[in-house]
């Protein structure tokens, strides 16, 4: 509902400041707020002003049709945050009509003295809402052009205006004045915020996309007057940020608020340019998408003006980005259900460290501009791959998530995938497309549906090839999003997809395929944007070097803004560990520079470019005590190299943690260390000690206190070794030089496999009865310690690499108990109740194909291995694990009179996942009579057509190889009797 209020007068009573002259009459204007939008007057001077044919046009919500009324009086600084609100009066509409009829003016009485004068009726024609825009349009410019509110700043002999003041000319001419402005004001905020503040990266990349925003409106042939006062309003909005001098005048709270008003510029930037034709979108779509930009045009004017007033009003920000995308949360359960099948590997980015402040500024700045603006290419219409390439310990991993939690702060992360050798688990190439098309569902309800509409079309699409699941789980469906009778993403701008450490996805055989689809990825939708990183391996190198749709960029660590960035972290460390509370006794007599700047430029010469070494020198010297800890890091030979520089920084932290000639200590860390290194997932202490340390007199968290330096390790959380180059070191014998702390990967890989396997045989002995009990998944974790489930996830991957020899028999006998059908079957059920049933059907692949190709020695150790317990188990698996019910599915009623007491509810719709009957069970969408309980079914795995995964047909091959289909028996033949014939139809009779 619009309303037309008309502002009549208004007077200020209230007390004013001892230090105001009385003489000078106070500049005032009105301000109305409602749900919907904040608009106000102009500004007239005196203490009961009027305001001559002057209306304001609101739009009023039906649910909360409340009017807030202030009367603000301009401060008389230059800094319009000064405001000070006189009063203000909240009345609902329906109070405002009733008071009107009575008495018309009505004056409304504000809080804290003084009044306004009003009237207020409906406006009915159409057009009000195109009115009300470009009121607020035309208010915020005649307010703003006031002299009080247009400081200049002078910017490399440039000088730019607060707020351009319209000149005479076209309307490019105003336009581009507008964005000139902008930039002018952001180049100059950009020049005086420090660069440790977490302002400085966005406000970089603003400017440089308002800058691209420039050339786009003079490439126009014509302009708007819708886009023309988005462009002013934005402007408009933007104009305090030429007001700032100094770092110290931006308060905390106006952080906030510049760090909304710069984020929603880049989102707003980003629509403009797609709106003029500059952007992701073809042109075929350009005409369908204009009629549908003019409701975003209105939102984006709005969310300006609420930033706009809630900097004069002086209110905390609240996080509202009006983004450019639209975000729908209505996602059916339906098709939920369907995504599942996509089986993702979970990625949990917290904790992931990001770059420092005042790094890597102008790198973050040239990738975050070629995410946001298209740019053609010769080959492709747009490059959509950024690879950023370098040795390990350049710091690309820190700059990938840096990348990707910036644009999950504006809406625009659509995926984000980082691969560890220290998890193959959730490294295989093999799950990179499912993962990203999971992710990008989650990220977008309509990716959602096409992508779940394909796979509901093709069951099989998640099981093919790498090549087919591309084809059909992201190329056809994000396809199908940029049409002229539906959605139109490309008008929305980009989606970024970030995947760091290509080179640890697989190794190169494996991961082959995936490099041959990014090498053709070009023909995916150009918004959708990609950001990967990797190391220079040569298969990588071979597959993506010559593709005109990839933007390659080499991280030199020889570069010299590479070796700044390296001095500047540097020293900002040694700064941390001087000041630290801590340290402030061992310190008491040293500088407040220490340890001065000679020993910071050695340092960094000995760091050589790499990040890694930085990081892990200065935790090394962040310790008990930091001065005799940073001499013996400078003990040790200055080196070149700077693969040569981390082996000598690695040494000299190993041979400070403890005694190498104590045989106790060798042990422990070996142990400790080993089963840390060649983990399939990262392990806390307990799980350590459950695995490697129960006949250890000293628990593991005794050896690892020790190693804070190359080990992360937060109370109660997983250890995790400081950088993959730490764990290539220590599984190196040529790089450790035969030391007592190299770490043998096999040796270590089977005691976690023998721990581990005798561990779960052991539960599956004394435990039947408690695991036919297990349909809960709560309950599961409850009843299995850390350690054990460790074991039973993890065992067979842990088994999978070692070859048998005659040092395992006790590995073979626990082997050949496992293959015995019952307490195979009651794994499965373990591994289907706490994770899933599609990994019990990977994990029983990889066991099975184990066996079959170790046969011979396996046998030898154990004659229970046979072919013959192969095929049982695999027809355990197959036959009678598949085929029954999801955990959790409720077991049909016996009685047919039970039977009956299933109704259909009338409240909501419970949706049923499970297939309609399975066996002696149902899956149920009805209400329970009776008792009002709605039940649900267990998550879609009945309908799952097994058949189509490759491990299915793997263990059937299998099967058909260990065990040819016999022939079957002849029919007996009864002797003496013909075998009877079919009676002839009789001949039709004639006519």
């Amino acid at each position: 509902m619009f309303v037309n209020l008309k502002i009549l007068s208004a007077a200020d009573h209230s007390r004013r400041h001892s230090w105001v002259p009385r003489h000078n009459p106070p500049d005032l204007f009105v301000k109305v707020k409602t749900k919907r939008a904040t608009i106000r007057t102009s500004t007239v001077k005196g203490k009961e002003p009027e305001w001559k044919n002057e209306q304001l046009v609101i739009t009023l919500d039906k649910k909360h049709p409340k009017i807030e009324i202030q009367l603000w009086r301009v401060s008389s600084s230059a800094l319009s945050f000064m405001n000070h609100k006189v009063g203000e009066v909240k009345i609902t509409w329906e109070e405002l009509k009733r008071r009107q009829d009575i008495s018309c003016p009505v004056t409304l009485e504000l809080d804290h003295g003084g009044h306004v004068l009003v009237e207020a009726y409906v406006k009915e024609d159409a057009g009000a809402g195109e009115d009300a825009l470009k009121q607020a349009t035309a208010m915020a410019k005649k307010v703003l052009k006031a002299p009080a509110f247009v400081p200049n700043m002078s910017l490399d002999g440039a000088v730019f205006t607060g707020v351009a003041v319209d000149v005479a000319g076209s309307t490019f001419q105003v336009a581009e004045n507008a964005l000139q402005t902008i930039a002018g004001n952001m180049a100059g905020f950009v020049q005086i915020v420090d660069a440790v503040s977490d302002l400085h990266p966005i406000a970089s990349i603003a400017c440089g996309i308002v800058t691209s925003l420039v050339v786009a409106i003079n490439a126009q042939s014509a302009l708007d007057q819708q886009v023309l006062d988005l462009i002013r309003t934005m402007r408009d909005a933007n104009h305090f940020l030429g007001e700032f001098k100094k770092m110290s005048d931006i308060t905390a709270r106006l952080q906030d608020l510049v760090r909304a008003t710069l984020k929603q510029t880049v989102e707003c930037s980003s629509f403009i340019r797609e709106y003029c034709g500059v952007g992701f979108m073809s042109r075929a779509l350009r005409e369908t998408f204009k009629p549908k930009a003019l409701i975003k045009i209105e939102a984006f004017v709005t969310e300006f003006q609420r930033l706009q007033g809630l900097r004069a009003e002086g209110t905390m920000v609240q996080a509202s980005l009006v983004s450019c995308r639209v975000l729908d949360t209505a996602t059916l359960i339906y098709q939920t259900q369907v995504l599942e099948r996509l089986r993702p590997i979970a990625m949990d980015a917290a904790g992931r460290p990001e770059c420092s402040h005042n790094t890597r500024i102008a790198l973050l700045q040239r990738i975050s501009e070629w995410v946001m603006v298209a740019v053609p290419s010769e080959a492709y219409s747009y490059k959509n791959i950024f690879w950023l390439h370098g040795m390990t310990g350049c710091g690309k991993s820190t700059i990938a998530t840096t990348v990707a939690s910036f644009f999950r702060e504006i809406h625009r992360l659509g995926a984000f995938l980082f691969f560890n050798r220290k998890t193959p688990q959730t490294s295989s190439p093999s799950d990179v497309i499912r993962t990203i098309a999971w992710q990008l569902s989650n990220f977008d309800p309509r990716i959602g549906k096409a992508i779940a509409d394909a796979i509901g079309q093709k069951p099989g699409a998640t099981e093919g090839s790498l090549a087919s699941q591309f084809d059909s789980l992201l190329f056809k469906p994000l396809m199908s999003l940029d049409n002229q009778h539906g959605s139109i993403l490309s008008a929305e701008g980009p989606i970024l997809i970030v995947l760091d450490a290509l080179d640890e996805c697989g190794d190169p055989k494996a991961r082959a395929e995936l490099l041959t689809i990014l090498s053709q990825s070009g023909k995916l939708p150009q918004w959708i944007r990609i950001v990967m990183t990797s190391r220079p391996e040569r298969d990588i190198v071979l597959a993506l070097e010559h593709c005109t749709h990839i933007e390659s960029l080499p991280l030199d660590v020889n570069d010299p803004s590479n070796l700044a960035d390296v001095g500047v972290y540097v020293r900002d460390e040694l700064k941390r560990i001087r000041m630290a509370p801590k340290n402030r006794h061992v310190f008491k007599h040293e500088s407040l520079d220490w340890p001065g700047e000679a020993i910071a430029v050695e340092l960094v010469q000995r760091a050589a470019g790499l990040f890694v070494w930085a990081s892990t020198a200065s935790s090394f010297i962040d310790s008990h005590d930091p001065r005799a800890r940073l001499q013996a890091l400078r003990r040790g030979d200055a080196v070149l190299r700077p693969e040569e520089a981390l082996d000598s920084l690695y040494k000299t932290a190993l041979e400070t943690v403890g005694d190498w000639n104590d045989p106790t200590f060798v042990s422990s860390f070996t142990s400790v260390i080993g089963a840390v290194v060649v983990a399939e997932e990262p392990l806390t202490t307990e799980v350590i000690d459950y695995l490697v340390g129960r006949n250890k007199a000293l628990p593991s968290e005794h050896t690892i206190d020790s190693l804070g330096c190359v080990l992360t390790a937060p109370a109660d959380g997983p250890i995790r070794i400081i950088h993959p180059s730490f764990h290539d070191y220590l599984v190196s014998p040529t790089r450790c030089e035969n030391c007592s702390w190299f770490i043998d990967v096999e040796d270590h890989r089977r005691i976690l496999a023998e721990s581990s396997l005798k561990s779960v045989v052991d539960h599956l002995d004394a435990n039947s009865k408690l695991i036919g009990e297990l349909w809960s998944r709560t309950k599961a974790k409850q009843s299995l310690e850390a350690g054990l489930r460790h074991s039973y996830r993890f065992w067979i991957e842990y088994l999978s690499p070692i070859k048998p020899d005659g040092d395992i028999g006790q590995l073979g006998r626990n082997i050949a108990m496992f293959l015995s059908p019952p307490r195979f079957l009651d794994w499965c059920k373990v591994i289907d109740v706490i994770w899933s049933r599609f990994l019990v059907l990977d994990l029983a692949h990889e066991l099975i194909v184990w066996v079959k190709e170790n046969l011979p020695e396996l046998s030898k150790m154990d004659p229970r291995i046979d072919e013959t317990a192969i095929c049982t188990v695999i027809d355990a698996l197959l036959d009678r694990f598949l085929e029954s019910p999801p955990p959790g599915t409720p077991p049909l009623p016996s009685s047919a009179s039970e039977q009956l007491k299933l109704a259909v509810p009338a409240g909501p719709v419970v949706a049923a996942s499970a297939p309609s009957k399975v066996g002696q069970y149902a899956s149920i969408d009805a209400t329970v009579h009776g008792t009002g309980m709605v039940a649900m079914s267990a998550p879609t795995t009945g309908d799952m057509p097994w058949h189509l995964t490759k491990p299915y047909k793997g263990l059937n091959a299998i099967k058909k190889e260990l065990q040819p289909p016999r022939n079957p028996p002849p029919k007996p033949r009864l002797k003496g009797r013909k075998p009877a014939r079919k009676p002839s139809l009789p001949a039709e009779a004639p006519i």
